[in-house]
């Protein structure tokens, strides 16, 4: 998800230069905010699973996390593709 969307925004900005469309380049730095909190979500969840692994022995959690954040993605498209309004 975190590759779509960089390449979603590399386009964005190519295309913003080339047209001199401040709309794209305002929609590109709104995918670059995407691009951050996606990249925070995957370091908390990463952090928190070795975090339990190591302290607590809870080897399991990390997969969990991981179906967690895999769910609200599914959930995100499904809501987009409906036309619903998305938590972004």
């Amino acid at each position: 998800m975190l590759g779509i969307t960089g390449t979603i925004l590399a386009v964005e900005v190519i295309g913003a230069v080339v047209s001199g469309s401040l709309a794209l380049l305002a929609d590109a730095g709104h995918m670059l905010t995407d691009a951050a909190r996606l990249s925070l979500a995957l370091v908390a969840a990463v952090l928190a699973g070795l975090l339990a692994t190591t302290i607590l022995g809870w080897w399991w959690l990390d997969p969990v996390i991981a179906l967690g954040i895999a769910a609200l993605a599914v959930r995100e498209g499904i809501e987009a593709w409906h036309g619903e309004e998305c938590g972004c």
